[in-house]
């Protein structure tokens, strides 16, 4: 083939990956339908974007994707978060504002029938880069969950668990209309919440060394604030445990996809290029939450079959009881302060 000749693709080829998009869509079609079947609450969709649950013990809420960036409900989203994680460790009004605008992160919003702001999820959707040997297949995608906050005086009642439905179907849709394939839901996630994420699938990610040592996903969480100046990082990277659900409802990865996985997510991180100052600080973040990539798939390479597999916390302490009666060791991972709240 001539360099830059575009590659044939085969009937055969073209069946598999449509085949693919369309297993995949009813897959993330079937989450939606458990979630529906476990709900608390009665639902019905009274616009595109809008949707009424409610339950006589619970209340009423309704629940939209937030696309105006000048939608009053922003700073009701924002007064939530600074109650959640303080006013130092939250997000200006202003840059939600302009995430929003930019469609950076998606925002779904519970409100009372009196606006006022029940719970909220900040959620994306990124697209991966192909996997190598399958650039002419559908593009993969993963729907990254930052928080899920509930306000403290609507906590217990199961309303932030609704939001799940409604960014999972505004996913899906998103998918179809690209034209994607949804691989994983992933999210940093501390101790508290595990219990809770477990129950939505999802679930910490392990590997096994030649040793017959198992040993959690060494992941991180990239600096937040780097200087718009020089590309440097202000802040040091915290061990974090990340949480994952495959859509397709395997219990193992291969190594090259989660590599893929985090690296869209670790570029989301830097943020755009007209963040920074100049094109070579934008460059000098990249490279750095790169290094953290590479490092992450150093440690991972350990993996004695080139994958990594999925535990629950029951599941976890069933592994570690194994282990042990074959003197081998579960090592996981030390993680720093909570400060991301998912779950009820």
């Amino acid at each position: 083939m001539k360099e830059g000749a575009p590659a044939s693709v085969s009937s055969e080829q073209q069946k598999e990956s449509g085949s693919a998009l369309e297993q995949s869509h009813a897959h993330m079609e079937s989450l939606i339908g458990e979630l529906a079947l476990t709900s608390r609450f009665e639902r019905e969709r009274t616009s595109n974007s809008r949707e009424r649950i409610s339950s006589p013990e619970r209340g009423e809420y309704n629940i939209r994707f937030v696309t105006d960036a000048k939608d009053p409900v922003v700073r009701g989203i924002h007064r939530t978060m600074v109650k959640e994680f303080g006013k130092e460790e939250s997000e200006t009004l202003t840059w939600l504002r302009h995430t929003i605008r930019k469609d950076l992160n998606r925002y779904h919003v519970a409100e009372t029938p009196e606006g006022e702001v029940a719970a909220f999820s900040n959620t994306q959707y990124l697209e991966l880069d192909p996997a190598l040997g399958h650039e002419n297949d559908p593009r993969e995608s993963v729907i990254p969950i930052w928080h899920i906050v509930s306000d403290p005086a609507f906590r217990n009642k199961g309303v932030a668990s609704e939001l799940y439905q409604s960014f999972y179907q505004d996913a899906l849709e998103e998918a179809k209309k690209r034209g994607d394939v949804i691989k994983g839901i992933i999210g940093e996630a501390v101790d508290s919440v595990e219990g809770f994420l477990n129950r939505m699938g999802r679930k910490r990610m392990y590997f096994e060394d030649s040793n017959g040592n198992v040993h959690e996903v060494p992941y991180v969480c990239p600096p937040v604030d780097m200087d718009d100046t020089t590309g440097e990082p202000r802040e040091e990277p915290v061990p974090e445990h990340v949480m994952l659900r495959l859509v397709n409802g395997e219990e193992k990865i291969p190594n090259e996809d989660l590599v893929r996985i985090v690296k869209a997510m670790y570029t989301e991180y830097v943020g755009a290029p007209d963040n920074y100052d100049t094109q070579e600080a934008y460059q000098k973040a990249l490279e750095y939450n790169m290094g953290l990539l590479g490092q992450l798939a150093d440690a991972v390479g350990q993996s004695k079959d080139g994958s990594v597999f999925l535990m629950s916390k029951e599941e976890r302490e069933k592994k570690r009881e194994e282990l042990a009666r074959e003197h081998k060791e579960l090592r996981e991972l030390e993680t720093g302060e909570e400060e991301i709240d998912e779950g009820e």
